[in-house]
């Protein structure tokens, strides 16, 4: 998966390059400077969606910390593979927000990476840097055992370094946001 990042004012849109034959989805991230903040998507398919998240301040949205976990990770059937794939946005919201509370991954098509991302996101954000990086391995492993699933395979104290330095250059970024401009990524599952 890569990453592209574009900053723009609302309502210019600078699209990310794309790669010849390369599925691609475009993720918007729009501070408002109001009560909430926008996400919206466009799928390959040309279908678009489009919903809000409370404005956190400076903080990254939910959503975003998922983006940059998944990319990171190299998880292809977390919340934005399903989104990329064309999964409905209310049933799949529901599906993360039970996956987040503890429930049990059910299905084999890939929830138990939902929950692997979900435990991930729950120890690295929002960002409490007094942990250590192997202090975040052991939360994220326990709380994958719980749900009985595994953790990443390719989860370490090094890799969790890697991501938290991720989290904080994303989180700059979105801080030196104004009102009405984006983080445009792009997701490639």
């Amino acid at each position: 998966m890569a990453l592209s990042v574009a900053v723009h004012e609302h309502g210019w849109v600078q699209r990310p390059r794309r790669a010849p034959g390369v599925d691609c989805v475009e993720i918007t991230f729009t501070r408002t400077g109001g009560r909430d903040d926008w996400v919206s998507v466009m799928r390959d398919d040309g279908s678009p969606l489009r919903w809000p998240w409370p404005a956190v301040g400076p903080q990254l949205p939910h959503d975003l910390v998922h983006f940059v976990v998944e990319t990171h990770l190299r998880i292809s059937w977390g919340f934005w593979g399903r989104v990329a794939a064309g999964a409905d946005f209310g049933s799949l919201s529901q599906l993360a927000d039970r996956l987040a509370a503890g429930e049990q991954p059910a299905d084999a098509s890939g929830g138990a990476e939902l929950a692997q991302v979900e435990c991930i996101v729950r120890a690295v954000w929002p960002p409490d840097d007094p942990v250590t990086d192997e202090e975040l391995l052991d939360q994220v492993e326990a709380w994958c055992r719980q749900r009985r699933i595994p953790p990443p395979e390719t989860l370490c104290a090094q890799t969790l370094e890697r991501l938290r330095a991720r989290l904080r250059a994303v989180e700059e970024q979105w801080r030196t946001l104004a009102a009405g401009q984006s983080l445009v990524l792009s997701y490639r599952p």
